[in-house]
């Protein structure tokens, strides 16, 4: 295993020390990365299966195949930036490069070689049935769909590293200046990924744009060109040559620059104002602090707009039955408690200073549960919105739905990865393992069908009273789960 995971792994994974002995930890160290290398490819298998599948619904064809190439390229771009940004992190608070100072070892291009490996490699997966496909149309088709995806990666990759170089060297502005910040990455976020489903829901854009012959270099129309072009028998290398050489380009740039950052050290500029002391309660305070926690993380910001981008195409649904709608409510809700995990892996070492304040356990995960709600109203507010264009007529049923599946999940995923924790809260693992997964995702799927099915069953003879129900048990569970009698 590469010696700069095993680094970083060692930092995350140590808290296990107290509870293991020497060898299982090594065994720890040696499979975790090994067994989320095989579910992480195995969820992107799955993840392009469900777009092969849209594909059959919209008609297939060369267009529809090409539109749908160009939306996963560009989804791969954005993965491998957040991937990036994520890795970068963890090295920078492990300070994993500075052990490999003193050894003979060659650390030029070894963060990217270790992330491309153990981060990125997976995403291929997701291309594997397009890469397929590819070479039923030839294997011209099939090396333009490679060489995109190494623009997809370099580009990804460099764009990742660019804001983990910012973040290294991040100096306290004003609030206002956060402010802007925060909602320019949000405004951005959301436009590249509207882009990436674009192709999918719209690929009559793309007939038209190839009926006129265009030379267009826009993302990710000219991807969608250069593969429908190919499909044809003809190989178009300007764009994607022009493609292939500024990504490659800005990833030597940016790798440069991070590697020189993290050799020398990452720190944190001074911040801009002296500390004031504000009366609050000791809840109020960490909710606080949790939302500042979110607002700096890449990952939060991308899970916290990634349901409204599979919202709005709703607009189009034109169904309003409250089965469809629990669904879709309801993964969103899910889906935005993911945020529990960024959020404790964001404590990094901050949990002896934590627990040393007049804090329980209790308060700690309470907080982190009441932050991904808050974080999860844009999200809910989209969805009823959409959810009423469409006619739906079970508003509030479906309003209370998405706040009690959204904080249940969040405050179990809370005490299911803290049940370790003993007085004290230090680095959260970022690497689930496959037992974490399936208890997680377990439950993720019971909360979403099992209304769903009672409204299928009896929602013509009782209306919306099973789904009564079933909120009512969930806040009953989750009044349990917030005691932790």
């Amino acid at each position: 295993m590469d010696i700069l995971v095993r680094e970083v792994l060692f930092h995350e994974l140590r808290h296990n020390l107290s509870r293991m002995d020497d060898e299982r930890f090594r065994r720890l160290i040696r499979r975790t990365p090994l067994l989320q290398l095989a579910f992480a490819s195995a969820v992107f298998l799955i993840f392009s299966l469900i777009f092969l599948r849209a594909e059959k619904l919209l008609g297939g064809g060369e267009v529809v195949f090409t539109s749908i190439v160009a939306s996963m390229l560009v989804f791969m771009l954005l993965l491998s930036a957040l991937l990036a940004v994520e890795f970068l992190h963890a090295l920078g608070k492990t300070r994993a490069l500075a052990p490999l100072l003193s050894h003979p070892l060659r650390l030029t291009l070894l963060p990217f070689r270790a992330w491309l490996l153990y981060y990125a490699s997976p995403l291929l997966f997701m291309m594997l049935p397009f890469y397929w496909q590819g070479l039923s149309y030839g294997f011209e088709v099939f090396i333009v769909e490679l060489l995109w995806s190494a623009v997809s990666i370099f580009l990804g990759y460099a764009i990742g590293a660019f804001f983990a170089l910012l973040a290294f060297r991040m100096k306290k502005r004003s609030p206002l200046w956060a402010f802007l910040r925060l909602l320019g990455l949000g405004t951005a976020g959301l436009a590249v990924m509207l882009f990436i489903f674009y192709g999918i829901l719209f690929p009559q854009a793309f007939t038209g744009i190839t009926a006129l012959k265009l030379s267009s270099y826009l993302f990710p129309v000219v991807q969608s060109l250069s593969v429908y072009y190919a499909v044809e028998g003809i190989i178009r290398w300007p764009p994607l040559g022009a493609y292939l050489t500024l990504s490659v380009a800005l990833f030597a740039l940016a790798n440069l620059l991070v590697e020189r950052r993290l050799i020398e050290g990452v720190y944190t500029g001074k911040t801009g104002g002296e500390f004031k002391a504000s009366p609050t309660s000791s809840m109020g305070a960490l909710v606080l602090k949790d939302l500042k926690l979110a607002s700096r993380r890449t990952s939060s910001l991308f899970i916290t707009l990634l349901p409204v981008v599979f919202l709005l195409p709703m607009v189009f649904l034109e169904r309003g039955d409250p089965v469809t709608w629990t669904l879709i409510v309801g993964s969103t809700a899910l889906m935005e408690a993911l945020n529990t995990q960024v959020l404790l892996i964001e404590e990094h070492k901050s949990g002896w200073f934590l627990f040393s304040l007049p804090l329980t356990e209790k308060d700690f995960r309470n907080a982190k549960s009441l932050t991904v709600a808050l974080l999860y109203t844009p999200s809910l507010l989209v969805g009823l919105a959409v959810a009423r264009y469409n006619g739906a007529s079970t508003l509030p049923y479906l309003a209370l739905f998405g706040v009690l599946s959204n904080l249940l999940m969040a405050k179990f995923m809370t005490l299911w990865l803290t049940r370790g924790a003993k007085g004290e809260y230090t680095f959260m693992p970022a690497y689930l393992t496959i037992g974490d997964n399936l208890v997680i995702f377990g439950l993720a799927a019971l909360l979403v069908n099992t209304p769903a099915l009672l409204l299928r069953f009896t929602h013509r003879f009782l209306g919306p009273l099973l789904g009564y129900a079933f909120l009512v048990l969930e806040a009953f569970i989750l009044v349990l789960l917030w005691r932790e009698d």
